[in-house]
């Protein structure tokens, strides 16, 4: 068996080493410490976002006969208690046929989303939806009012 001995030692230590490995560690626990207080103190969130835009975009109305969807932050007791303001802006923009454009924003209110809302939409298309909401928990979502 051959053996690496420096100075008859089986390891090697350097004070230079030392104040390397003591440095990096530090680093890495403020990294650590920052992250974990800026978690729980919850002031950064991340939002990831795709835009898709048609060039031929026919006149559409969304209403509760044919659109529907249903928005929620996991966590304990959202309905009643959450950690954030869910709110829903609906803008509309025209332009007048002298080329003046106008702006409306119209807010929409979110309520608890019901089984009876999604029956509407799904009826139509002769689809029981009742298995589907009670598996997604739909009833701890917020459906928009309109």
């Amino acid at each position: 068996m051959v053996f690496l001995r420096i100075n008859k030692q089986a390891y090697y230590k350097t004070i230079l080493g030392g104040c390397a490995s003591i440095g990096v560690m530090a680093i890495m626990m403020t990294i650590f410490i920052t992250n974990f207080i800026t978690f729980i103190q919850k002031e950064q969130l991340k939002v990831i976002t795709i835009s898709e835009y048609d060039d031929k975009v026919d006149q559409i109305a969304f209403n509760n006969s044919n659109f529907l969807f249903a928005v929620q932050i996991e966590q304990d007791n959202f309905i009643e208690n959450p950690y954030f303001n869910i709110t829903l802006n609906q803008k509309v923009y025209s332009r007048s046929q002298q080329g003046d454009l106008q702006k409306r924003t119209e807010s929409i209110e979110l309520v608890p989303c019901t089984l009876d809302r999604f029956n509407q939409i799904f009826a139509e298309n002769n689809v029981n939806f009742h298995q589907q909401f009670q598996q997604l928990e739909l009833q701890n979502f917020l459906c928009p009012s309109y």
